[in-house]
């Protein structure tokens, strides 16, 4: 079978891609956008039901005892549930530090302790605010997702919080691929998916050698995602974990989070913009941000059909979520190589 990537659904209609009956019992999301093409997609409530499963058995995982779970987010994420979890939104990197009051009320709220959870690029910024500010707070483990952890922050998180760290594999649109378990392994979730590494002719690799990750979801049936390329890199290792688990365990390079340097010691994390830009569907097929100066930004956009609609909303989200006084061209184009 081929191998898909995001480019091939974007530039497909809907009923060429889904099961259309399938649409009324099912949840529609969309990826952060950080590679520059926002998609939005669908998971049938069946799949969801079954990644509540994974999910249970991700975060029952890091802590003997199960603790309820604050999760650092934008917005609600489909597909994911514990038995006690509570949101904790936020609209981006650089709030944090005005939010850390709001954050030491919540914790405290959760007497016996609490697992910690968010994107990687979050969690340090709010250990850096604590370590800052002395707050101490019952957290019994952190999880982190969605951009790669350097050895030296996941050393940092755990010293400032006196606990362990685990990170987690995942994806917006094929979910929960993996875990840490308590060798610090990352095992795959093989019940949920399918994982195969692939060299750069496509070819499939033996264990142990290092390639392109590709993902075949089994349960997601509204739009099924077959031999799907995420853009990761990985090893899936011949060797069994000391742990106990059957499961196979993967060594991987996921993306790293890129940071927007502007005036008044404003840093803003990329995600928060792609975030942004993939947030009204069908608006932004394609994008690339090019900073001209400190304050100065050229967003050349190759539109969707719903872009002139909502050009209105996504100008001045632009301007709250990069700075006051912020200057943005919109360039529209046809294709970006």
């Amino acid at each position: 079978l081929p191998i898909t990537s995001k480019k091939d659904f974007v530039s497909r209609e809907r009923e060429d891609i889904t099961n259309v009956s399938l649409i009324a019992k099912s949840d529609t999301d969309h990826t952060s956008g950080s590679t520059g093409r926002p998609f939005h997609f669908y998971h049938d409530w069946h799949a969801s039901l079954r990644s509540f499963a994974v999910t249970e058995r991700i975060f029952r995982t890091t802590t003997k005892k199960r603790y309820p779970i604050v999760y650092m987010r934008s917005k609600e994420r489909h597909g994911f549930t514990f038995y006690k979890h509570v949101w904790f939104f936020l609209r981006g990197y650089s709030g944090i530090e005005q939010r850390m009051e709001e954050f030491k009320e919540l914790g405290h709220r959760f007497k016996d302790g609490f697992i910690l959870y968010g994107y990687t690029s979050w969690v340090i910024a709010l250990v850096q605010q604590m370590e800052k500010v002395g707050m101490r707070l019952p957290i019994r483990s952190v999880m982190v997702a969605g951009e790669h952890l350097l050895p030296k922050d996941r050393e940092h998180i755990e010293k400032v919080l006196a606990t362990e760290l685990y990170s987690l594999y995942a994806s917006r649109e094929v979910g929960f691929l993996g875990f840490e378990c308590e060798q610090h392994l990352m095992h795959i979730s093989e019940e949920w998916a399918l994982l195969e590494i692939i060299d750069a002719e496509g070819n499939i690799l033996p264990l142990g050698e290092e390639g392109r990750i590709i993902v075949t979801v089994f349960d997601n049936e509204v739009m099924p995602f077959i031999r799907y390329e995420l853009g990761d890199v990985g090893v899936i290792s011949p060797a069994h974990c000391s742990c106990g688990r059957t499961l196979r365990t993967l060594t991987f390079k996921g993306r790293t989070v890129e940071f927007i340097e502007l005036e008044d010691n404003r840093v803003v994390s990329l995600l928060d913009i792609a975030y942004a830009l993939g947030t009204y569907k069908d608006a932004v097929r394609h994008y690339q941000i090019i900073q001209t100066s400190p304050l100065s930004f050229v967003f050349k956009i190759v539109p969707g059909p719903t872009f002139e609609m909502n050009r209105e909303f996504l100008e001045p989200m632009m301007v709250r979520l990069l700075h006051p006084r912020v200057q943005v061209q919109w360039d529209m184009i046809e294709d970006i190589p």
